[in-house]
């Protein structure tokens, strides 16, 4: 199968689409391929399901596979097909972006000027296919706000890829860290010490409070407060949970000490915290 189409096509279709936004899932053997030799003047954003294919652009080819992301900008040429003797199902969006995407779109680009992203994880992997397939099914709607829901998966396409961009341009993690950073998280109310979650990942104290403090930034017991302030904001704003309960609910026992901490980390106390930010419901 060809499919040759160049700047005419595309924004007929997405005048169609009310100039904004055009999506697809296309599962294409080996013998498809769309040139566009002048480009587009829209964004094109890929994602490979399974399968590969191929994007070439000047004298660059990047190959793509699952859990793959390519964003083409506007004006670039390319070409782009399935891979020989295989089958490439991949999702697909052309989009005008809104205004304030403008920082999002601002990612390194490489072979030829297109921006690449790999999904890992199998979380993510899922969360992004759910996304285009939300933009697809928008975008074809005609009920109220479709048009705007089917941006708004965009945009999570794009903060995924600027997700995945954060972590891949960092060091990685030791899994130790990753695991004790993990604990404090989501057991932020419960009693903590070095010397305990250092003996969960077989590590000396010191060498955890090291490494810790090393790869996060903040020592352990400095992380553990700031995570359960941040989430004793968290219910000062969303809930009507009394203030005793919410020292409580984040790990502090004594309100008093609570009270002191927060005061020095947001620079009031949590009643005045509430008062000015609460949205929880009388």
């Amino acid at each position: 199968m060809f499919e040759f189409l160049d700047d005419p096509a595309i924004r007929d279709q997405n005048e169609h689409r009310g100039g904004r936004l055009l999506a697809d899932h296309f599962r294409e053997p080996f013998g498809y391929r769309t040139r566009r030799s002048k480009g587009s003047d829209d964004w094109l954003i890929t994602y490979t399901i399974s399968g590969e294919g191929v994007f070439k652009i000047g004298t660059d080819i990047r190959p793509c596979s699952a859990g793959d992301v390519v964003m083409l900008p506007p004006g670039t040429p390319h070409l782009y097909a399935t891979q020989e003797g295989g089958i490439w199902d991949f999702v697909w969006v052309h989009v005008v972006p809104l205004p304030h995407w403008s920082g999002l779109l601002q990612l390194p680009r490489t072979f030829g000027g297109l921006i690449y992203s790999h999904v890992g994880e199998e979380q993510t992997r899922r969360r992004m296919l759910n996304a285009f397939e939300r933009a697809i099914h928008d975008s074809r709607e005609l009920k109220s706000f479709a048009a705007e829901l089917a941006m708004t998966a965009v945009e999570e396409i794009l903060l995924i890829v600027n997700q995945q961009h954060r972590q891949t341009s960092k060091p990685a993690m030791d899994p130790r860290v990753s695991e004790v950073l993990h604990a404090l998280m989501h057991r932020m109310s419960e009693s903590h010490s070095v010397a305990a979650l250092a003996q969960a990942v077989n590590l000396s104290p010191s060498r955890l409070a090291h490494m810790f403090k090393e790869q996060v930034g903040d020592s352990i017991i400095d992380t553990l407060n700031k995570i359960r302030l941040r989430q004793a904001a968290r219910l000062l704003r969303f809930t009507s949970r009394q203030v005793s309960e919410v020292a409580r609910d984040v790990g502090f026992q004594d309100p008093f000490y609570f009270t002191k901490q927060f005061k020095a980390f947001y620079g009031m106390n949590p009643s005045e915290f509430r008062s000015r930010n609460s949205l929880a419901e009388d």
